[in-house]
C-alpha cells in the first residue's frame, strides 16, 4: 500500500508542476495606457523698468500677459524709451521637470516687425522665497544686474520651482509694441 501511495503522491505532484509550469510558460497580455501630462513653464510675475531720454529710469505698467501666460506684452507709447530693463519669474507649476530652453523678445511697430539681441541675466530656480531674493525683491533699476547670474539656456526648472530672467535691450523707440515669449521643453 505504501508504494500506491507513494506512485499516487508522484503522479499528483507531476500533475501540479506541468500545470503550474503551463500556466506561467504561457504569454502575458496587458493594455498599458501611458498618459503624458503636457508641461510648460509659466511667467508668473513681471517687471519693466524704463530709462526715457532724461535718463531717469521708471517702472513701466502698460504690459499684458498671454493667456498661455507664457508671452508678456509690452506696450510703448508716444514717449521714447531709450533702454529697458524687463524681469520674468518662471515658474513650473507641471508634473515633471522642464528646461527654460529660449527668451525670445521680438519688436512690433506701424513699420514692420524686428528681432532684437537682447543681454540675459538668469538666475538658478528656487523653491520658495524670490521676493526675498536681492535680484527681485525691492530691486530697482540702478540695482541691475544683481551678481551670481548666468547667461545660457537651457536651464532645468524641476517641479514646484521658480527662476528669475532679467533681459536689458537697447530700443530708443517709441509707438511700439514688445513681445517676450518663454520657450520650454522637456528635459
Amino acid at each position: 500500500m505504501n508504494n500506491a501511495y507513494i506512485l499516487l503522491l508522484a503522479l499528483l505532484a507531476t500533475l501540479l508542476v506541468s500545470v503550474g509550469y503551463g500556466l506561467w510558460s504561457s504569454s502575458l497580455r496587458a493594455n498599458v495606457y501611458v498618459y503624458i501630462v503636457p508641461s510648460r513653464l509659466e511667467i508668473g510675475s513681471w517687471r519693466v523698468f524704463a530709462t526715457y531720454q532724461d535718463s531717469s529710469c521708471r517702472g513701466f505698467n502698460a504690459t499684458h500677459l498671454s493667456p498661455k501666460n507664457d508671452t508678456l506684452y509690452i506696450d510703448i507709447g508716444n514717449t521714447v524709451v531709450n533702454s529697458m530693463w524687463i524681469g520674468l519669474v518662471v515658474e513650473n507649476n507641471g508634473e515633471i521637470g522642464v528646461d527654460l530652453a529660449e527668451i525670445n523678445i521680438s519688436l512690433n511697430d506701424s513699420l514692420g516687425s524686428y528681432n532684437i539681441t537682447p543681454q540675459y541675466y538668469l538666475y538658478e530656480p528656487i523653491k520658495t522665497g524670490v521676493g526675498n531674493m536681492p535680484y527681485w525683491g525691492g530691486i530697482s533699476c540702478s540695482d541691475l544686474p544683481v551678481s551670481g547670474y548666468s547667461s545660457t539656456l537651457p536651464i532645468h526648472i524641476p517641479v514646484g520651482y521658480k527662476m528669475v530672467a532679467w533681459i536689458y535691450i537697447n530700443l530708443g523707440l517709441s509707438n511700439t509694441e514688445i513681445a517676450v515669449k518663454i520657450t520650454s521643453r522637456i528635459s
